[in-house]
């Protein structure tokens, strides 16, 4: 399973259970196309991997007289799960799987001083290469732009 469809389903079950149908308008409502979210088809099949794997689990309801269908919600080990991928893809700006947007949908799940901490590195990690672009250029200005 694709690591940003894991973060992108456990972070909108985390705190709310969802049924299926649900989820994939949660989808579509506050990601759109742009981001690579899942399909509907493909997003009942991750659930369905994510429930093996003991991160979620799902009970049957019956709304009057609507088919029975599942909702889910997370488990504890799910929970985790959802938080350490959402630290991961703060931290490090090289995993371009995870979209942005994402990600900002989610930091109300981690205290502020955490999050703040971890795009301040992710910020840092981002100018590192910058800054050594810029200073190898600084060093040979027979490759800066106006010594051609």
């Amino acid at each position: 399973m694709r690591t940003e469809d894991e973060l992108l389903l456990l972070g909108l079950l985390d705190g709310r259970a969802m049924h299926g149908y649900m989820l994939n308008v949660s989808i579509r409502e506050r990601l759109g196309q742009t981001t690579g979210a899942p399909r509907p088809s493909t997003a009942y099949a991750r659930l369905a991997k994510l429930e093996q794997r003991g991160l979620v689990v799902y009970r049957s309801e019956r709304g009057g007289r609507r088919p029975e269908r599942r909702v889910y919600e997370l488990t504890r080990d799910g929970r985790a799960r959802f938080r350490e991928l959402l630290r991961s893809a703060l931290r490090d700006p090289g995993d371009p799987s995870v979209p942005g947007d994402a990600l900002v949908l989610f930091l109300r799940a981690l205290p502020r001083e955490e999050w703040r901490a971890l795009l301040r590195e992710r910020r840092e990690a981002l100018a590192a290469p910058r800054e050594s672009a810029q200073r190898l250029r600084d060093g040979h200005p027979a490759t800066s732009p106006g010594h051609w």
